[in-house]
């Protein structure tokens, strides 16, 4: 344990036990001896002034603390200073040298007091301040302060006092690639925060594809007085792109690394250069934010100012200020210069981008440097918006797993340094403080529903995410929707004011406590729960909407059932049956949900590529079932596609209280044209193993030499490379929603192939088909197959082999008029956009008439 400067044991233990009875219980002596022990002197100009405001005793407990741990200054003092209670005998009998300006300029190495305006000679004494040495005065103080060479900082408590700081020059540097939106907001919040503060900008475009964005990029760049602007021919990455800004770096000149997709707040500058400052061997100091791994905290950008600033008026003694980190986080990094010099650049062979950053800080910490975290400042941080925006990491899992390995094998003791951290628990309780205050920022005037998904809804374009997206968009216009997902190490939540096609969102992320999985499924241990029931309270949820029953899906709705909240669970496919969520057995294609445990362990364990961790080699069905079983149970609505699928799930759970609400399908902006079609089936959207590509590879070569052509929309011909070449088939690659009629119009076929080989729950697909007026073959089992024996719109393959898939397709062309108008019939029927959204309007209704009945002490939305 780190020695105090000038005190000994008995004296650290006398001055702790003080200053706890000075604070009036709010911190035991053990924990303040301990913050004296750790050095808490991180900042202590900035604390001493702070405690002016704070009323004599707690003043001279706070001496009492600077005193214990060595720190003595020497303090100019401009009088009067009445209103402000200076005792300065107390503070030179505590080895403070007070001076005063009658004594002429002289080295201050702490902090100026002043009520007023400042002596003429100001300047000398300005001269005098080390790095971030302060000044603390009123309003008429600014113009002495400013022209001095000092920034003004953030006000302080009541009459408008404000601190000054000699700062240091800073060079920041700006790697852009793209997702020129968050550019143009980030540099602007740049200069609207930087004013007074020394600086040099460097924006390095590196190698935007798009021309039109490059040069608005350009444009931005040129606006900016003095930036130093470089344009790549050739994209580089981030670890080479930073590197170059920071060679451009004037001497004298900290560093800080901030992403384009970054939106600085005020006086976070000043803040964090006073971080990286705060003590002798800091290398980087790292902001909190919502996007920044283990330091992130949930907050939206339109909070972000507001979190900033309550996080700056938190007292020092709501936690130990500076707290060492393990690594600092690359979208918004202070570089000290003289750590530059000595640890190097970052390592280029982290190429595009991730864990370079981790790599600088852990090197610098070999060296002997410290890496910290500003605790009083947020940035926000959009996250990925250049890699999206341009589909280069579509799922960060990929490029973090291979950097994490290389992370480890260069530094073996990160794993420790990262547990050893988060076991502090001070980034949550800093989280768990500003939630608190999330109410005085965000009044309540509508009910609030926690929409639980199970992944990244921004990930794919599937049935799933067209769902989420769609349910946002209707149920926001009448709840507060906050959607929340996780992943194996994180939970995410987002506060969507409309849609989640919308890429620039607020996005909040904090670490996931300690839990186990089960087969995809978080595990409902109470200390889970426990911390589930928080976030819903905190947020004050009404309702809980899980949009699958696996992920975080049986921890929220547990919570919610304590808290007394209805729930909604969405069954869109087979999870509540089988860790394999499409029920394909080992023949390769609808097993019926058997209540065989040997045979299903056979199964599984025969998938451990298909299913990953989801389907460990032992699972025990029923164990898996009598689960399911307890979910549903949690449920007060249990929400399925389709009867089909609620048969599915009952015929093994028994009865649940179900609804069905059908999807829908955005229709062709312009009708079909009625036109003899060609001899070609259409096989629509992408066919992986559970849609029939086994059986498509045998049954393609059939329908060709009957003389039937196939068309594949949605893959492309190397994804079939026994097919490719063949004479009568064609491809025409994957396609956007909303590009589907125009495809299939180009292709003019009689009908939609869809030879799924699991028991589909809807088929959005098969409504798209419809809505194009082409009948459908399809599968024996599953909602498509009712629904096209419901509406005669198309025809359904007698079993799942070739023979009666080509003899339904021929069926189809034989009826094909017939089956064109019973198809225009059924696309009639379907759900429509409106409809879809009035009926979960309706349901949720109805819960939380049900959730006010369970919960009589329930409050009402705020009045504000």
């Amino acid at each position: 344990m780190p020695e105090a400067r000038g005190a000994d044991s008995a004296q650290i233990r006398g001055v702790a036990r003080r200053v706890a009875a000075h604070l009036g219980g709010r911190e035991t002596a053990e924990t303040v001896q301990q913050q004296l022990l750790d050095g808490h002197d991180a900042a202590p100009p900035l604390a001493a002034a702070r405690a002016f405001l704070d009323g004599g005793s707690e003043r001279r407990a706070l001496l009492d603390l600077l005193t214990a741990v060595g720190w003595r200054r020497r303090l100019l003092v401009c009088e009067p200073l009445p209103d402000l209670g200076l005792e300065a005998h107390y503070w030179e009998a505590h080895g403070f040298s007070v001076l005063r300006p009658d004594q002429g300029p002289t080295a201050v190495d702490g902090i100026v007091l002043a009520q007023g305006a400042l002596p003429a000679d100001f300047g000398a004494w300005a001269a005098c301040l080390p790095p971030l040495g302060i000044v603390f005065g009123g309003r008429d103080a600014e113009p002495a302060c400013v022209a001095a060479g000092l920034t003004p900082a953030e006000p302080l408590g009541e009459g408008g006092r404000l601190l000054y700081r000699r700062l240091r020059p800073v060079h920041v540097v700006v790697p852009v690639y793209g997702a020129v939106a968050y550019v143009e907001q980030s540099l602007a919040a740049l200069a609207a925060t930087t004013a007074h503060h020394p600086l040099s900008v460097a924006i390095i475009d590196d190698a935007t594809p798009d021309a039109a964005a490059a040069a608005r990029i350009a444009a931005v760049a040129a606006a900016w007085p003095g930036a130093h602007f470089v344009r790549h021919e050739e994209n580089r990455g981030f670890p080479a792109t930073a590197n170059e800004g920071m060679a451009l770096r004037p001497p004298g000149h900290d560093v800080v690394l901030l992403n384009s997709d970054a939106v600085v707040t005020p006086h976070w500058l000043g803040k964090l250069a006073e971080a990286a400052w705060s003590r002798p061997g800091v290398a980087t100091a790292t902001p909190l934010s919502n996007w920044a791994a283990d330091l992130s905290i949930p907050c939206s950008l339109r909070l972000a100012d507001a979190c900033s600033a309550f996080l700056q008026s938190r007292s020092p003694r709501a936690g130990r200020l500076y707290p060492e980190v393990p690594s600092g986080v690359g979208f918004c990094l202070y570089i000290r210069s003289e750590a530059l010099d000595a640890v190097g650049p970052l390592d280029e062979a982290f190429g595009l981008g991730y864990g370079e950053e981790v790599d600088f800080c852990r090197r610098a910490h070999a060296e002997g440097f410290l890496n910290v975290l500003d605790d009083r400042t947020f940035v926000y941080h959009h996250g990925h918006r250049s890699m999206d925006e341009h589909g280069v990491v579509r799922d960060t899992t990929v490029g973090s797993q291979a950097a994490d390995e290389e992370l480890l094998r260069r530094h073996p003791d990160l794993r420790a340094a990262v547990a050893s951290f988060l076991a502090t628990g001070h980034v949550r309780q800093i989280a768990d403080a500003w939630a608190g205050q999330i109410r005085v920022y965000r009044p309540k005037r509508r009910p609030r529903l926690w929409l639980q998904l199970w992944t990244d809804p921004h990930r794919g374009a599937g049935g799933v995410e067209s769902v989420s997206q769609t349910l946002v968009e209707h149920l926001s216009s009448v709840y507060e929707v906050l959607v929340s997902w996780t992943d194996s190490r994180r939970v995410y939540l987002e506060e969507p004011t409309a849609s989640l096609r919308e890429r620039h969102l607020p996005q909040s992320s904090w670490p996931l406590p300690p839990a186990a999985w089960d087969g995809g499924r978080l595990v409902r241990d109470p200390e889970l729960v426990s911390a589930w029931s928080d976030m819903l309270t905190r947020y004050r949820v009404d309702a809980v909407y899980a949009l699958h029953a696996m992920g975080a899906a049986p921890v929220a709705m547990a919570a919610a059932k304590a808290l007394g909240l209805p729930v909604t669970l969405a069954a869109h496919d087979y999870a509540l049956l089988c860790p394999d969520y499409t029920l394909m057995g080992p023949r390769g294609h609808h097993c019926g949900a058997p209540d065989d445990p040997d045979g299903c362990r056979a199964c599984l364990a025969s998938k451990v590529e298909l299913v990953g961790d989801r389907a460990p080699l032992t699972r025990d069905i029923r164990r898996w079932r009598a689960a399911s079983g307890e979910i549903v149970a949690m449920a007060d609505r249990v929400e399925y596609p389709s009867r089909a699928a609620q048969h599915q799930v009952e015929s093994v759970l028994g009865p649940t209280p179900a609804v069905v609400i059908p999807p829908w399908r955005e229709p062709p902006r312009r009708a079909p044209a009625e036109r003899e079609p060609e001899r070609v089936v259409v096989v629509l959207g992408y066919q992986g193993r559970q849609k029939g590509q086994a059986l498509l590879r045998e049954l393609v070569p059939a329908l060709v030499g009957r003389g039937v052509g196939v068309h594949f929309a949605g893959t492309a011909g190397h994804q079939w490379p026994t097919l490719e070449n063949l004479a009568g088939v064609s491809f025409s690659g994957p396609y956007r929603p909303r590009d589907v009629y125009g495809r299939l119009a180009a292709v003019n076929p009689f009908a939609v192939l869809l030879p799924s080989a699991y028991a589909e729950t809807f088929s959005l697909t098969l409504s798209e088909a419809w809505l194009a007026s082409l009948p459908a073959v399809v599968s024996p089992f599953g909602a498509p197959a009712d629904r096209v024996r419901e509406t005669g719109a198309g025809a359904v393959a007698a079993s799942y082999t070739v023979a009666a898939f080509v003899e339904a397709v021929e069926a189809v062309w034989r009826d094909r008029r017939e089956l064109q108008q019973r198809a225009r019939r059924a696309a009639a029927a379907l759900n429509s956009h409106t409809a879809y959204g009035a009926q979960h309007l309706h349901l949720q209704g109805q819960l939380l008439a049900i959730g006010d009945g369970r919960r009589p002490e329930a409050s009402a939305p705020d009045s504000a």
